[in-house]
């Protein structure tokens, strides 16, 4: 799995046993790498990690006659708000929503049926979000098993 904006810092390698560090056949680097990929994986999940998911940025132009239709898809799909502008002299708003990537299968179908085929989304890869739940929560108490369910 990949890593985003984890460095790790590796200040000495110390052999064990000091024949080792002047034996002509050994360490093997394959032997080294593995060792040193796990050592960071271990050190990597001591160290509350957490997901990212990546966004679009959606933007389209809409009546005001299914704005409020759209709304509802938009936060339906996890849709957050960044602009919304009303053209001079029209009733067409141009609005700017962040959508993650994850939400975004179907999301041009329903957005084209509930803006009555006028509505046409473009949606570009805008930029990656940590994800603010916990991947490693468990539930221990009775009320956060009652929230979150057993196997949360």
């Amino acid at each position: 799995e990949g890593m985003i904006g984890a460095c790790f810092l590796i200040e000495a390698i110390e052999f064990a046993d000091p024949k080792i560090e002047h034996d002509t056949y050994g360490p093997f680097s394959g032997q080294i790498m593995s060792t040193i990929r796990e050592l960071c994986r271990r050190s990597f999940m001591g160290a509350d990690p957490r997901l990212v998911e990546g966004l679009y940025l959606c933007t389209m132009q809409i009546s005001s006659l299914t704005l409020g239709n759209i709304y509802t898809v938009i936060h339906k799909r996890r849709g957050s708000m960044v602009s919304e502008e009303l053209l001079p002299e029209t009733d067409v708003f141009i609005i700017r929503v962040y959508i993650p990537v994850v939400e975004s299968f179907g999301f041009t179908e329903e957005i084209r049926n509930t803006g009555e085929g006028i509505t046409d989304p473009q949606l570009t890869f805008s930029h990656w979000e940590i994800i603010q739940v916990d991947p490693f929560f468990i539930p221990k108490t009775a009320a956060q098993k009652e929230e979150f369910g057993a196997q949360a």
